[in-house]
C-alpha cells in the first residue's frame, strides 16, 4: 500500500472516532496533544485500520488480514507514525 493510500485509511478511521477535524490536520499532528487521543482511541484506531484493510472494497483496503503489533501502536506520536505503520504492515510478507 502506498503512503497516500495508507494516509486515506488512517484519516478515515480516525475521523470515524474523533470527528472531521482530522481531515485538515498535517501528518505532524500529535495524537495526544493535537487530537486528544486516550488509550481507547489508540485501540480503536488499530481495530479500525485492521478492519478497513481487510475489506476488499474498503478505502484502499487490500482484502488481506493484517495485524498491527501492540509494540508499534505504543510508539505512535503523530499521524505520520500511524501511516508509517500501515505501510509497513501492508508490505510485510
Amino acid at each position: 500500500m502506498s503512503p497516500e493510500q495508507a494516509e486515506d485509511v488512517v484519516r478515515l478511521v480516525i475521523r470515524k472516532n474523533i470527528g472531521d477535524e482530522v481531515a485538515a490536520l498535517p501528518l505532524t499532528s500529535e495524537l495526544l496533544c493535537d487530537l486528544g487521543f486516550d488509550e481507547l482511541d489508540f485501540v480503536e484506531t488499530v481495530m479500525g485500520v485492521e478492519r478497513e484493510l481487510a475489506r476488499p472494497d474498503g478505502h484502499g483496503g487490500c482484502g488481506v488480514l493484517v495485524a498491527i503489533p501492540d509494540e508499534d501502536m505504543h510508539t505512535w506520536e503523530t499521524l505520520q507514525d500511524v501511516v508509517n505503520t500501515v505501510v509497513k504492515v501492508t508490505h510485510s510478507p
